[in-house]
């Protein structure tokens, strides 16, 4: 059965690129026959067999440029509709057989964090019709979809009270990790070393309280890894004073080789379905701090603290402290995070989707 995979992009990257990519590195590796239609793919699965039907990015806003994929995406899926297509989201305006969903722009746009209206300038007001959009026509590709895999109950939940989805339909697979790619190292400092990784040029993230906790808990030290341009917490460092303990790395790609010399992932997220980065902070061996309002909260919990709400500075400031203030506890952690993710290899996640996907 040949397996024809639509999304942007088919590679090591954000957690739709990189379950996308397992998953075709997977069939490959076990002889089914792989198309992907993307923007852009992992030239290994070309090496293995991959047929790749690139649609070339246009210049377009976010928003346009995905309803143009989308369109150039289903034309092509005419020469495919006898076999196993496999959608994204709102990647498909075509009947398939599976969509993969990692994000429910409906849910987002219900949550109690969303308040686009609070600051009114330009780059939010785009972002409030983008999410609108996409809550309208994310269901247009849901509703083509014969299955449906939630990469975690939290969107299984959504998918159910927002986009009208028979739970009967739905299949609930949280996203795996790599631990050979991430795996703990030796300490090289004595200092405790935080991270946060994750998109900066919004307060989703919650960056702004964890900067804001901080500012009490002098022996913290945070490493900040995502895209800075236009974002507005490195001011926010300097005015806080945090600028000698707080370093902004950037967007990078050997985040596998950054994660392992920390020792506390900090990732207090107002709303997250499921974050890959918790599994790979998981299997890089750090203890993780984050919030309920995370999908693989649960996963992580004995690996670490988990606050109710992301917006309690005290509570959040206070499981910070108590881990920094005591080193064993980290190391307890550290080594309870390893075990988690062993428990969540990629090749264990694809099992289960080919379990659906040969059903």
């Amino acid at each position: 059965m040949k397996l024809i995979f639509v999304t942007k992009k088919v590679c090591k990257g954000d957690g739709q690129a990189r379950v996308n990519y397992e998953l075709a590195r997977f069939a490959l590796e076990h002889g089914r026959q792989v198309v992907v239609i993307a923007q852009e793919i992992d030239e290994s699965l070309i090496d293995k067999g991959a047929v790749f039907e690139q649609i070339r990015p246009m210049r377009f806003p976010d928003i346009l440029l995905d309803i143009s994929f989308v369109i150039l995406a289903s034309l092509r899926l005419f020469r495919y509709r006898n076999s196993y297509i496999i959608g994204n989201g709102f990647s498909l305006i075509f009947p398939h057989s599976l969509n993969l969903v990692h994000f429910v722009h409906s849910g987002w746009q219900k949550s109690v964090y969303y308040q686009p209206h609070l600051t009114l300038n330009p780059r939010t007001w785009y972002y409030f019709f983008y999410t609108l959009s996409n809550s309208i026509l994310e269901k247009i590709s849901f509703s083509l979809a014969k299955e449906i895999v939630a990469v975690s109950t939290m969107i299984e939940k959504e998918l159910i009270s927002f986009c009208d989805i028979p739970a009967r339909t739905i299949r609930t697979i949280y996203n795996g990790v790599d631990p050979n790619e991430f795996s703990p190292v030796k300490k090289l400092h004595k200092k405790i070393i935080g991270i946060f990784v994750g998109d900066i040029r919004t307060n989703r993230k919650n960056l702004d309280s964890v900067l804001l906790a901080m500012r009490e808990i002098p022996k913290l030290n945070l490493w900040v890894i995502g895209d800075d341009r236009g974002s507005a917490f490195p001011k926010l460092t300097k005015e806080y004073e945090l600028d000698g303990r707080v370093t902004f790395l950037g967007y990078r790609r050997d985040i596998h080789k950054i994660l392992p010399r920390g020792d506390i992932f900090v990732f207090p997220s107002r709303y997250d379905p499921c974050p890959l980065v918790i599994m790979e902070a998981l299997a890089s061996g750090l203890a993780v701090i984050t919030s309920k309002q995370t999908g693989n909260w649960k996963i992580a919990s004995t690996a670490g603290k988990t606050i109710d709400n992301p917006e309690n500075i005290v509570k959040l400031r206070k499981v910070i402290s108590e881990l920094v203030d005591s080193p064993e506890i980290i190391i307890k952690y550290k080594n309870e995070a390893r075990k988690i993710a062993l428990e969540h290899s990629w090749s264990k996640v694809c099992q289960k989707y080919f379990e659906v996907i040969d059903s």
